[in-house]
């Protein structure tokens, strides 16, 4: 027998005891008297003790200890299945952070902690880059990000959308957001409403926005989709990282194969996924997916970093020089001697 069911068992039991001490002293019910399988329970030895009767506080006592039984199981069945749940989750979450790091110093047991506790998740996180020449020395950088939060709270929290831009550090042009999209709303953000929610930190362009996520349970997707526009040097990177963990990420860069070499680094793993690459007319798109098994979840303040190089053009091909006849030059050489 398992531990759940000996446990059901014994409150059954604990119930069924219960009702017998406050049914001790009453008269025996004309239901059992009536049928012969049940007049049993009728018998003498049930309503008296030794045949004598029993005593009024024998039975007052007995009564109470059968509505306490009877009570304790009713508490049984409604509170202890979500006390006990509670119990068990408080105290993983306090323990958790000893098992992991119980060989590592107190401060980062406790950094490990605060790591156990989020509730916030980007399940998907889906970045497409375009790249163009634009004036010499630099690129037009058109960027499109698509993340899906996850709250794993059992009740509604408040999250915080924030996106940064950096400011472009090429003279000739300048970094700027051009569209947000966000979940409940049926198209992108109005020029005006962005611009009005857009704050500069030094060195950044900053959008953020408040709004109420429904726990997982209620399946509700939540989905912000952001557009930027930024001119940096023709030989340069960008940075991604994230503020929550990511499940899934997938980076694809467009570009003209014959200008530009692309890598991709990662800032929590070693190794970089193997892209696939599909050329279109010279248009090249390369793709990089980040998902398990391979490759570990990205925790916050991680990330990718995307580089690219300009292509130097291949040289001018020069004609070789005409083979000259040797014995062509001797004999002209001789007629001008005679001249």
């Amino acid at each position: 027998m398992t531990d759940q069911r000996r446990y059901h068992v014994l409150l059954l039991a604990t119930s069924i005891g219960g009702i017998i001490l406050l049914k001790l002293g009453a008269p025996c019910p004309a239901a059992f008297s009536q049928v012969a399988s049940l007049s049993w329970l009728c018998a003498p030895v049930w309503t008296s003790f030794f045949h004598h009767p029993i005593p009024e506080a024998f039975i007052e006592i007995a009564h109470n200890i059968g509505e306490a039984l009877i009570i304790a199981t009713l508490l049984a069945l409604i509170v202890d299945e979500s006390a006990k749940r509670k119990l068990i989750k408080e105290f993983s979450l306090d323990i958790s952070s000893y098992i992991i790091g119980r060989w590592l110093p107190e401060d980062l047991r406790k950094h490990l902690h605060e790591y156990l506790e989020m509730r916030l998740v980007r399940t998907s996180w889906d970045i497409t880059y375009e790249i163009k020449k634009s004036d010499p020395g630099s690129i037009e950088l058109s960027t499109s990000s698509i993340d899906v939060m996850e709250n794993r709270l059992d009740k509604a929290v408040t999250y915080t959308f924030n996106y940064f831009l950096e400011v472009s550090r090429c003279s000739k042009g300048r970094s700027e957001i051009t569209s947000v999209h966000l979940p409940g709303y049926a198209a992108p953000l109005s020029t005006e409403i962005l611009q009005r929610n857009m704050k500069f930190p030094s060195g950044y362009c900053h959008f953020s926005h408040d709004m109420e996520l429904e726990p997982a349970s209620a399946k509700k997707v939540y989905s912000f989709k952001t557009e930027t526009r930024e001119c940096l040097r023709d030989n340069d990177s960008s940075l991604f990282y994230s503020r929550h963990p990511v499940i899934k990420s997938k980076l694809a860069v467009t570009y003209v194969e014959k200008e530009f070499d692309v890598s991709l680094d990662l800032t929590f793993y070693p190794t970089s996924p193997k892209p696939t690459t599909v050329t279109t007319d010279g248009l090249c798109t390369v793709t990089w997916t980040i998902d398990r098994p391979d490759f570990p979840p990205m925790l916050p303040g991680q990330g990718f970093l995307l580089k690219w190089t300009t292509k130097k053009a291949p040289p001018v091909a020069t004609p070789p020089p005409a083979k000259v006849d040797a014995a062509l030059l001797v004999q002209n050489e001789n007629l001008a001697a005679e001249n």
